[in-house]
């Protein structure tokens, strides 16, 4: 026995608010898509040369040393960049050790500094960015632990350096990127290439004008 659609005033309104729901999953999909399709995905270090990815705003933010500095105080300097906080249980301690073999290994760049932004404010105060920056032997010189508000740290990591970060999601990326001498963001390196250092020295080198131009 078939059954009749419900023509009672309850069932016409339930039908409009079905296809309505379904009209919202249906752009809320497309949407996604789009946007997956246009979103920027920062290259892993294998394309041959340096690039221009945008430049780094000229915030002002605390070194654990607990003096403030600006991004601009940098310029004259290349500088290679990661974002971690202290407490990550994920992939910040290989990221930090990472960074401290480059300071090992690129001893003998001059000109050449590493820069560590936190991405978790609230816990990683000056003396607790001493504490984890002594743990690696980094050399206050050349390497850099610094923090900002929240807000600031946002904007830095995911629309300045195209790199998702968030202390508070434990998502972050585990990206290397590049700086030049004038701040602008030149190259990224993935943690997990193995080509990575020879990569990120030949680029330095060729940034600094002592190795083959881009």
């Amino acid at each position: 026995m078939n059954t009749l659609p419900d023509q009672s005033p309850r069932g016409l309104l339930v039908r409009p608010v079905i296809w309505a729901a379904l009209g919202l999953v249906i752009l809320f999909i497309a949407a996604v898509v789009v946007m997956s399709r246009f979103k920027f995905e920062p290259p892993d270090g294998s394309k041959a040369g340096l690039d221009d990815f945008g430049t780094v705003p000229n915030v002002v933010l605390t070194e654990r040393s607990g003096q403030s500095l600006a991004l601009d105080d940098l310029h004259g300097s290349a500088w290679i960049a990661d974002f971690i906080f202290t407490y990550c249980t994920g992939p910040c301690p290989l990221m930090t050790a990472r960074m401290a073999e480059l300071q090992k290994e690129f001893h003998d760049i001059e000109g050449l500094k590493f820069v560590s932004f936190s991405v978790d404010p609230d816990r990683d105060t000056p003396e607790r960015l001493r504490e984890y920056a002594t743990i690696y032997n980094a050399d206050s010189q050349r390497w850099l632990f610094l923090v900002a508000p929240k807000d600031t740290m946002d904007d830095l990591a995911s629309a300045r350096f195209h790199m998702a970060a968030s202390g508070d999601l434990l998502l972050h990326s585990t990206l290397f990127a590049l700086v030049d001498q004038k701040g602008h963001i030149r190259n990224y390196y993935h943690i997990d290439d193995p080509q990575m250092k020879a990569k990120m020295r030949a680029d330095v080198l060729a940034l600094l004008g002592r190795g083959p131009s881009s």
